[in-house]
């Protein structure tokens, strides 16, 4: 196993591997993990931790260790919001690349919706910094489709203009729906700021 520190611990452990003839598998925050390095090369890049987040601009920049939670103690303050999923332990990058649509989902769309960039190093050790515009295809296979051409390990992504969230979880008796979800609707829609989508 190599613990990757950095973007360069990880070009150096894919060029190893590539002249041993070795299978590589990557494993970040622990979601995923299928023995996909068996008989191989596991690449760990949880302490991956960089992170930035860019108030001006409203994005993030994230390594391949960072977990949302991170994210969100670094982006609330400003009335910013990344678009995670349900699980605040999730990590960004597998999360974002692998069609990750969240509670505000319905208002903003997939995390991939927002990706600016992605940093990779592909399968033959190379490093490149993909956008939709210098890479277009490559970009659109990584956005959803996750990762079998290297091992991303950073991505900026933007994040979204959301000050409050109203949430919490509704529970009804079975027998008595229709006026629970009358009045959960009518809550809903009296929310004072979007998105005013209640979940299923």
């Amino acid at each position: 196993m190599v613990m990757a520190a950095s973007t360069a611990d990880v070009v150096a452990a894919i060029c190893h591997a590539k002249v041993r003839d070795l299978p590589v598998g990557v494993h970040s925050t622990g979601h995923g993990y299928a023995g996909s390095s068996t008989g191989g090369m596991l690449i760990n890049t949880s302490n991956m931790q960089s992170l930035s987040v860019d108030t001006s601009t409203g994005s993030a920049r994230a390594g391949a260790g960072v977990r949302w939670e991170s994210v969100i103690a670094q982006a609330a303050p400003h009335g910013l919001a990344p678009l995670n999923g349900s699980s605040p332990d999730l990590g960004v990058i597998g999360y974002t690349l692998g069609g990750g649509m969240g509670p505000m989902g319905r208002t903003f769309g997939f995390a991939a919706d927002h990706v600016n960039a992605i940093e990779i190093v592909t399968n033959d050790g190379s490093l490149q910094h993909v956008t939709a515009d210098s890479e277009p295809e490559l970009f659109w296979a990584l956005c959803g489709g996750k990762c079998a051409v290297g091992i991303v390990t950073n991505i900026d992504f933007n994040l979204m203009p959301v000050p409050e969230v109203y949430g919490g979880p509704s529970s009804f008796p079975r027998r008595m729906p229709p006026p629970c979800f009358t009045r959960m609707a009518t809550g809903c829609v009296r929310c004072p700021n979007p998105p005013r989508h209640p979940l299923p």
